[in-house]
């Protein structure tokens, strides 16, 4: 099973519109992602260390040895899918994620076959506690997915530094850099490449596909029918499909803010909001 792991600052745009990112981490029986308050999402792959984040539309992969001394910086641009990977002796190597593979992005309307999908539905019932007077209230909280785009990105076979493959599978998947180095992983411990020393080979091209969902989100009170405002768009969902859902083990990632059924503190960013709005600043939810 995979395990999630996550710290957050918990700061939030209600929306109505914007977006604070934070990141949900996914990983492997032996080793996971981890991302910290400052949204840097860290891995160890054989004897190397990745540490990933975003950077508006910059994706920047630092790759350490297992002793922390820095080998390789990546930096690859969302817009142009650029990639420049610098050593620690300063040699710099000019790359783009269509060197390693080619993207197909396609905008998909599921209709009523997935639940939730444009239109709301209940997916959680909290608790909600007056953190001075112990007053007690429920709420409940509502989903909306929409927007599903669906992409795939073939990657062809090649040898790399790990840094470089991750910012090329981050652009060229358009998926969060937490996401990505998971997914290289993944490659790794599916037989599909292999590392060696500070490189990694893929032996054969392999296509890699994932759903993404934009997330709405309100809560209604169970007995009032009070709600809070509607936070559109505030998160994101990704659903690996085909043979990367079988090598991520079907496991999913959330970025944004959002509610994760399997996981309450990584969603205590959405649900503290959502209570404050909906009771007061007094208010704090818990898991029932």
């Amino acid at each position: 099973m995979f395990k999630k792991i996550i710290a957050l600052a918990m700061t939030f745009v209600m929306s109505v519109g914007g977006v604070v990112n934070a990141y949900a981490a996914v990983g492997g029986e032996n080793q996971f992602v981890s991302t910290n308050e400052q949204g840097k999402s860290t891995l160890v792959i054989g004897e190397n260390k990745l540490v990933a984040w975003d950077n508006g539309n910059e994706v920047i992969v630092e790759q350490y040895d297992l002793n922390d001394n820095l080998l390789y910086t990546a930096v690859s641009s969302r817009d142009t899918g650029d990639i420049v990977t610098t050593g620690v002796d300063k040699t710099v190597k000019k790359m783009n994620a269509k060197d390693f593979g080619n993207t197909i992005v396609k905008e998909v309307n599921p209709g009523m076959s997935i639940m939730g999908f444009n239109s709301f539905s209940k997916v959680a019932t909290v608790g909600v506690s007056n953190i001075f007077t112990q007053e007690r209230a429920t709420m409940h909280v509502y989903e909306k997915m929409t927007n599903r785009k669906d992409t795939t990105y073939t990657v062809n076979k090649t040898s790399t530094e790990l840094a470089s493959i991750a910012a090329a599978v981050a652009v060229g998947l358009v998926v969060p850099s937490g996401y990505a180095i998971a997914i290289v992983e993944a490659l790794v411990n599916a037989g599909i490449g292999y590392v060696s020393g500070k490189i990694v080979t893929i032996l054969t091209s392999t296509t890699l596909s994932v759903y993404r969902y934009d997330l709405s989100y309100y809560g209604k009170d169970k007995i009032t029918a009070d709600t809070s405002p509607t936070f559109n768009k505030c998160g994101y969902k990704y659903v690996a499909k085909d043979d990367l859902k079988e090598w991520l083990r079907g496991e999913e990632y959330f970025d944004g803010q959002y509610y994760d059924p399997e996981d309450f503190t990584a969603s205590l960013s959405l649900l503290d909001v959502m209570t404050e709005y909906l009771y007061g600043v007094d208010f704090s939810p818990y898991e029932l």
